[in-house]
This record gives structure tokens, C-alpha cells and sequence, in this order.
């Protein structure tokens, strides 16, 4: 009888930029050739599977396998597996992406790092999302997925305990500053499997995929060292701009880990901003002529929603709002903003952070937010987005992790 092949940290992401691609990437102890093989929904016994792409290399001491499923057609149920020799892994079930609707449904998490939970936490969130927003094609991920990035068992163990998530949706994950606490850099390649901009010289993960109405835009603050926390580097910075204005897509999206604006005590205290407020400045006048929609960070481990930030980096705040009804739920809805709205997403891990703007910080944070909300003990918080047409709503969802109850329930979104 062939053996059970388990795969240690096992992660599924949209490979190109056009979506028609999706990337494996795994690590094994083993030598033995690996494969992965993905069939139609009802070829349960795989006999007319399609073999991906693979590649390996050498990684302290293990295989690191990366794989492209290619071929893959838009909006349909798959099954596929992992192996290694004649040992296969369990049967998992994913959906790819329909390129080509006017709606997309996704969620958000960030900051999942860990000391003690090794990611239980996140388990906890990604389940009630699952619930909540059963439609979600995909999940964005705001970086620090672990405490310590070099540190490989907390990988195993976060991707373990998550398996549910990783193997079903595709990931868009950008780079935290605990995901490149190494000698060797940014670690996140070592995890997700992603094709980088054809043009990419530095070693830190960068890329845009279009999904839908969505032109998804991922960029990397890791850049701060290098830049002595003076922001992004030039060959980043004119990309994003380059990769922006490239897109037609009705909506655009923006993820990078550390927020340009932020009630915590990475935003508020002027010593800590030196990062935030230099991507203002390379950033804010590009991102609004350039029609980005909404800006999501993480970083500070709060929920925090922005008034419209402008071109010349003022928040708008005479934009007009509008209260409206959809799916039984009433949301804030800014109307034809002048700006980008920047969302900090607040933490699926257990190191929750207080609000700390206020008197004496008004050079840094005060009169930039519409809503913030502290993540308190014991709790944890992601976004659920939903976007139809011209309309798009999201949820931040804060909830108790000892029983499962909700904090806090904000809804806010934009209408165009």
C-alpha cells in the first residue's frame, strides 16, 4: 500500500498576472522526485490528470519544491495533490478565479505572527470568514504570517494548523518586516510560489495580478532596509506606477504591510514614522491620479479606515457618504472619493495593539481617519470585500477567540 506523502508547508497562490496560472510550493525530507497533479472535480481517482511544472532546489537541508499549474480554465472546481515518488498526498479541492466577472468576493488578514498559538488563532478567523463570505475566490495577506520568518518550524506549523485555507483559495500574500528578519532577506519566496515583474532586479516580492474587476497591486515595504526607512526603493517605486497605470480594471487595489497612515504606535509617535510618512510621499499623488480605490495595510495590528487621502496627501473630509442597504446590512459608502480610502487590517495573531494617536501626535496621525478600532485581548480581526458592479462593501469583523462571539462589526465601503 502506498504511504500517505504529507507536505511541510504546503501553499497555494495565483502564479500570473492574468490568473490563468496557479503556484504550489512545498517543502519535503525526501530526494525522491515530486510531482503535483491537479484533475477535473469528478476524476476523483485522478486517472486524467494534468502534471504541473516543477522545479526543486536545496534548503537547509530539505527539498523545496515549487510547482505551476497552467492550463487551468476560469470560474471551475478542481481537485489536485501533492506526491513525491510513488506517495501521494491527500485529495484537495480548490476553485479557480473567473477572470472575466464584474464581481469579486475576498478576504484579508494580517499580522497571523504567533509566540505561542503558532497560528491556531488565524484558524479561528479564516473559519468564521469562510462562514460569512462562503463566495471568497481568494484571501490577501498583509505579512508577518510568523513571529520570526527564519525560523522554519513556525512556518510548518502556522501553514499546518491553516492547511484548510492554503490548500482551498489561492493566497496574495505581500512581505513583513518579521517575514525578512534574516540574513538572506525576504523569506516569503521560500513559501509562495509567485512569478515576479519580468523587470524585477532586488530581492524583495513584488507583483500585480488581475482577477475580475480587480487589478491587485502587491508591493513590499521591506524595501526600509535598504532605505534606511526612508520608504521604497526607485526600481519599486517606479513599477508600482508603471504596473497602476497599465491596468483598465474598474477597480484597484493596493497591499503593502506597512501603512502610510496608522493610529498605533508605528503611525502616531513621530520617532516610529519615519517609514509611513516617506511612502506618503512617494506614494500618495501617484496612487490617487492613478485611480487606486483602497490601500490595505497591516504592520500596527489595529483596524483603522481613512477619509480619502488626495493627491497632494490631504484627507478629504467634506467627500460625500451615503448609507445604503445591501444583503439586510446598512454600509457607510464613500461616494466618488477623490482617493484612495488606506485600511489597516487589524491582527489574526495574539499581539494585540491599543490606539495611540492623540494630543501632541496631530503632526503625524490626528484628522486622517474616519474609524479605528483597537484590537483587545483575547480577539482577532480580518476583512471580508465584496464588490459588485460599481459598489464595493467590506466587513471588518473583530471576534473573541475563547467562544467565537463578535466584538465589533464595522461596514463601510465605496460607491463609484
Amino acid at each position: 500500500m502506498k504511504k500517505r506523502f504529507i507536505p511541510e508547508a504546503l501553499t497555494l497562490t495565483i502564479y500570473n498576472r492574468d490568473a490563468t496560472a496557479y503556484g504550489v510550493s512545498f517543502m519535503t525530507d525526501s530526494d525522491v522526485a515530486s510531482f503535483v497533479q491537479f484533475a477535473d472535480e469528478g476524476d476523483t481517482g485522478f486517472k486524467n490528470a494534468k502534471s504541473a511544472r516543477v522545479s526543486t532546489r536545496d534548503y537547509e537541508g530539505k527539498t523545496h519544491v515549487t510547482a505551476v499549474m497552467e492550463g487551468l480554465a476560469a470560474g471551475k472546481n478542481y481537485l489536485w495533490r501533492v506526491g513525491c515518488g510513488s506517495d501521494c498526498s491527500e485529495k484537495f479541492k480548490m476553485k479557480t478565479v473567473d477572470t472575466d466577472s464584474d464581481s469579486l468576493t475576498f478576504t484579508v488578514y494580517s499580522d497571523s505572527q504567533d509566540r505561542k498559538h503558532f497560528g491556531k488563532w488565524w484558524r479561528g478567523a479564516w473559519q468564521d470568514a469562510k462562514e460569512r463570505f462562503p463566495d471568497a475566490a481568494l484571501c490577501l495577506h498583509g505579512g508577518d504570517v510568523v513571529e520570526n520568518g527564519k525560523t522554519h518550524d513556525l512556518w510548518v506549523r502556522a501553514l499546518k494548523y491553516n492547511k484548510g485555507l492554503f490548500t482551498s483559495m489561492p493566497m496574495l500574500p505581500v512581505t513583513g518586516n518579521h517575514d525578512h528578519m534574516t540574513a538572506a532577506g525576504d523569506v516569503t519566496h521560500r513559501y509562495f510560489n509567485i512569478s515576479p515583474p519580468a523587470d524585477k532586479k532586488e530581492p524583495l516580492l513584488y507583483y500585480s495580478v488581475d482577477v475580475g474587476p480587480v487589478h491587485f497591486t502587491m508591493l513590499s515595504s521591506g524595501d526600509y532596509g535598504y532605505t534606511e526607512r526612508q520608504g521604497l526603493n526607485a526600481e519599486q517605486i517606479e513599477w508600482a506606477k508603471r504596473d497602476i497605470a497599465s491596468s483598465d480594471k474598474k477597480w484597484k487595489v493596493v497591499m503593502i504591510h506597512t501603512p502610510f497612515y496608522s493610529p498605533g504606535k508605528y503611525g502616531s509617535h513621530p520617532e516610529n514614522a519615519g517609514q509611513p510618512t516617506a511612502l506618503r510621499r512617494q506614494l500618495n499623488e501617484a496612487f490617487a491620479k492613478l485611480g487606486v480605490d483602497m490601500v490595505f495595510t497591516g504592520h500596527d495590528h489595529v483596524f483603522s479606515e481613512t477619509y480619502p487621502i488626495t493627491a497632494d496627501g490631504r484627507a478629504e473630509h467634506t467627500s460625500p457618504y451615503v448609507i445604503k442597504k445591501i444583503n439586510g446590512e446598512y454600509y457607510r459608502l464613500a461616494v466618488s472619493p477623490k482617493g484612495p480610502i488606506h485600511i489597516e487590517s487589524g491582527c489574526t495573531g495574539n499581539q494585540n495593539r491599543a490606539i495611540e494617536c492623540g494630543a501632541g501626535l496631530d503632526e503625524v496621525s490626528a484628522g486622517y481617519f474616519k474609524d479605528i478600532v483597537e484590537t483587545p485581548r483575547g480577539c482577532v480581526g480580518y476583512i471580508g470585500v465584496r464588490i459588485s458592479g460599481g459598489v464595493l462593501t467590506a466587513d471588518y469583523v473583530l471576534k473573541r477567540v475563547s467562544d467565537g462571539e463578535d466584538v465589533i462589526v464595522r461596514r463601510f465601503g465605496i460607491k463609484k
